[in-house]
């Protein structure tokens, strides 16, 4: 029976998690769910069999921008009648309380409106905040890198003058132990001024701007060191 039928519809549509909402071709209402009601509460007093949906939409008006003139609630009105003809596009609502709701209208093949809603301030919430997780942690990253450069600069130019005396002093008349005391200072120097120059690289490579330069390297120098 017809009634029966409709018991079987109201029961489907209310097992769905989403807001459903059906309009006829003449964009009177024809059926909806409780999740509806609970996503658009001030709503209920104008949802009924036959409502239009002018009547739906300046409801709606009145209760999302209650300080808004007539003007300005006419203006959204209409937007979201666009909204309508997009047919699937999804369009989020802001509604009071901070809660986001995606909604997504089709047509039928009669040439009503099936509309679908859903709940999406905990996915948005989420987002956001993955989003000032991003921020916070390219900030950390890029202050980590400044502060590494600036070190690395800060501490290789007294270095340079330590290097630059002590190649002086190998050009002075040294003894044995003096020249190899100094010869250590030099190398000590040179690999210390290589982590340094190491640590440079890493900032370089961090911000995109690393080139490959060859340079000479004697392994057999570098064993007699270790």
């Amino acid at each position: 029976s017809a009634e029966g039928a409709r018991q079987v519809l109201e029961e489907a549509l209310a097992s769905i998690d989403e807001s459903f909402l059906l309009w006829g071709p003449d964009d009177r209402l024809v059926a909806w769910n409780d999740r509806f009601l609970t996503l658009f509460p001030y709503l209920r007093p104008v949802v009924r069999i036959g409502a239009h949906v002018d009547e739906i939409a300046q409801a709606a008006a009145r209760a999302l921008l209650p300080e808004a003139d007539e003007p300005a609630r006419r203006a959204w009105i209409v937007d979201r009648m666009a909204a309508r003809r997009r047919d699937g596009r999804e369009f989020e609502q802001h509604l009071p309380g901070g809660v986001i709701v995606a909604t997504s209208e089709r047509r039928t093949a009669t040439g009503g409106v099936v509309s679908i809603s859903r709940d999406v301030t905990a996915q948005r919430a989420a987002a956001a905040e993955l989003e000032r997780a991003r921020h916070a942690a390219e900030a950390a990253n890029e202050a980590k890198t400044r502060f590494l450069a600036t070190m690395s600069h800060e501490i290789r130019t007294p270095l340079n003058g330590v290097l630059g005396m002590n190649s002086l002093l190998l050009t002075t008349a040294l003894d044995e132990r003096q020249r190899t005391y100094a010869q250590t200072i030099h190398r000590s120097g040179e690999a210390l001024l290589a982590i340094i120059n190491d640590i440079l690289d890493i900032s370089r490579l961090e911000a995109g701007r690393v080139t490959l330069e060859p340079a000479p390297f004697d392994p057999r120098a570098l064993v007699d060191e270790v």
